[in-house]
């Protein structure tokens, strides 16, 4: 046949490997979207199954055992005592251990070592605890009457079960 020549409704491609003109009723659509011959030796090939993976199976075996976790427990020890609020705004000064200090009221501003920080109040709780560093300077503004009470933490012991 000649090199080139006329087929009614077909017209010329160029194989985009070999760059060969073909016909396009030869040509087929690569898997990577290249027009190629599909006759020619070495332009087409399959898709390698290799760029599909299979994903990992589940593993269904169950574990031979496992050990609960069980919640830890911390209980604080030390002297508790109800600290004596004064006017609004007021100043307490932590000790030379650290403190825990139960807050019920409202508190409008609080300062820690002069940055005023969220009030341990604002969300919406009437009490809230916090533990507090020694010697740590506390300028509490309140409404209201507001209570305060303080555990001096001299240690606490850990009552969660240990394997």
């Amino acid at each position: 046949m000649k090199k080139t020549f006329a087929r009614p409704y077909d017209w010329n491609v160029i194989c985009m490997i070999c760059r060969e003109r073909i016909k396009a009723s030869e040509s087929v659509r690569r898997w990577d979207g290249l027009i190629v011959g599909a006759n020619h030796a070495g332009c087409f090939e399959y898709r390698s199954p290799l760029d599909m993976p299979a994903p990992p199976l589940r593993d269904q075996r169950p574990l031979p055992f496992t050990s609960p976790r069980a919640a830890d427990t911390h209980t604080l020890q030390g002297s508790s005592s109800t600290i004596s609020v004064g006017v609004s705004p007021f100043t307490y000064t932590i000790g030379s251990s650290p403190e825990q200090i139960t807050f019920t009221g409202t508190i409008t501003q609080m300062t820690v070592n002069g940055q005023v920080v969220p009030s341990p109040t604002a969300a919406g709780d009437d009490q809230s605890k916090v533990q507090y560093a020694p010697n740590t300077v506390l300028v509490i503004t309140y409404t209201g009457t507001l209570s305060m009470n303080t555990i001096v933490i001299t240690g606490h012991s850990n009552t969660s079960a240990s394997l």
